[in-house]
């Protein structure tokens, strides 16, 4: 089980860190051909076209930080690693492009993901589940 908890989380890391440094078509290409992503909205994305869209398709003056940890595989078959996760997201946008950019504690999110090979066997991210957010900075101020 370590080497599949690795595994996660080496992808999950690498997803994350690809997405705040907006190298969005390496950050595509973690997914399966048929990878989908489920969003806070509920929103899903299928595909590694609709999930170029969303995620290219945001602010400029946008920064953000994503911090993964706690990886637990739940599940492991030979075509498919299932996983836990939970990730806490910095962000913010400034409206003009600084560096650094102050940013601030977003919120936490209990993610879960699904790992299987894809066309040329390696092993991508098919299903990407961001959608419950356990606490976000906006509820904390107003609890």
């Amino acid at each position: 089980m370590a080497s599949e908890a690795l595994l996660a989380t080496h992808l999950l890391a690498r997803l994350f860190q690809l997405h705040d440094r907006k190298d969005f078509e390496a950050e595509v290409a973690c997914f399966t051909d048929g990878g989908s992503w489920k969003l806070k909205s509920d929103l899903l994305l299928e595909g590694r076209a609709a999930i170029l869209g969303r995620v290219s398709g945001r602010s400029a003056t946008l920064e953000t930080i994503h911090v993964v940890s706690n990886v637990v595989v739940e599940s492991n078959a030979s075509e498919c690693l299932r996983a836990s996760f939970y990730l806490k997201v910095y962000a913010s946008d400034p409206g003009e492009v600084r560096r650094p950019a102050p940013l601030q504690a977003y919120g936490i999110v209990l993610g879960r993901v699904e790992i299987a090979r894809d066309a040329s066997e390696l092993w991508a991210i098919q299903l990407l589940d961001t959608s419950n957010w356990a606490m976000t900075a906006d509820a904390a101020k107003a609890g």
